[in-house]
């Protein structure tokens, strides 16, 4: 994450570019806007107003000269505090089908002047493929958390739904980059029956992020039966599923051999649980370490056996 004063120095560079037209930084500052995460281009368009500078973001800049502005020029001029350029600008951008205007013009519908914030939703409201809908969503989906602009992502998301259908929006947003988008949609996706049991079991030994890996672990655990819970969740990465596995299942329904291996779990709780597993099993509890068989199974685990035997001391 970047610091204002950075942002600050990034935005200089870009309006220096702008001022003389300076190719190579304008490009550079496009390539800075095009890789930066919802949140970071929201903190830019923040700092970018935070300056006393008198004069504009392109100098004294003339309808005739912005009408002629690279589109990256035009993008910063949409972040000016002078809302009569961020109004001439986003008029600009909404003739620009470029990913980058998608993002700009998503950032203005939250924007303190009202001219400013209709024309933006209006033109983002239009702007329904799937691909803008990546680019757009997760702008919005951190403006909803603000006041100004926050009933748009709504609004968006009907427009979506009514040109491609909820099943293909959905599926959409669960693969989008944007965290709280994708972590939303699997909430959402459960919730509302679009996702089931087997895409969960589908999906969790591949699932990379915790709060979805969290999602699917649940689903797993309330409606699998034991063999799958067995499977995916006592042997799963996290503890939190190991831990889930053990709770779910009884004693009856536990491999013995499964709960052996969890009582040298590197996570405590784990080994709290295999513990309480075991003893209801009528497994022997103190003299289980020193077995011929369980050191062979344990095999180099050295630093769990010290940890179980003092769990059970």
């Amino acid at each position: 994450m970047q610091t204002p004063a950075e942002i600050l120095y990034r935005l200089s560079l870009g309006v220096v570019a702008a001022q003389w037209d300076d190719y190579e930084g304008l490009a550079e500052t496009s390539a800075w806007f095009e890789s930066a995460t919802a949140r970071e281009l929201l903190r830019i368009d923040y700092y970018s107003r935070q300056s006393r500078s008198e004069e504009p973001v392109m100098g004294r800049v003339t309808d005739r000269k912005l009408k002629r502005a690279p589109l990256v020029a035009l993008v910063l001029a949409s972040m000016h505090r002078d809302g009569r350029l961020r109004e001439r600008a986003v008029r600009l951008l909404c003739s620009s089908d470029s990913a980058l205007s998608d993002r700009a013009l998503a950032i203005r519908v939250a924007d303190y002047v009202e001219a400013v914030r209709e024309l933006a939703e209006q033109e983002v409201l239009r702007r329904t493929t799937l691909a803008q809908a990546a680019r757009i969503m997760p702008l919005l989906q951190r403006i909803s958390q603000r006041w100004r602009g926050s009933e748009v992502f709504a609004r968006y998301l009907r427009a979506l739904v009514a040109v491609h259908g909820e099943a293909t929006i959905w599926a959409c947003l669960r693969n989008s980059e944007g965290f709280e988008v994708r972590r939303a949609a699997f909430r959402h996706s459960f919730e509302s029956g679009l996702l089931g049991l087997p895409d969960a079991v589908r999906l969790l030994p591949r699932e990379r992020d915790q709060i979805v890996r969290r999602q699917l672990i649940g689903v797993v655990a309330e409606s699998a039966t034991p063999d799958v819970i067995a499977e995916l969740l006592l042997r799963g990465r996290s503890a939190e599923s190991r831990v889930l596995g053990l709770v779910k299942l009884t004693a009856a329904q536990l491999d013995p051999v499964e709960v052996e291996r969890l009582l040298v779990d590197r996570s405590v709780l784990v080994r709290l649980w295999a513990r309480l597993r075991w003893r209801e099993m009528g497994r022997p509890g103190r003299g289980l370490y020193g077995a011929r068989s369980f050191r062979r199974q344990a095999g180099g685990a050295g630093s769990g056996l010290r940890r179980a035997r003092g769990d059970w001391d």
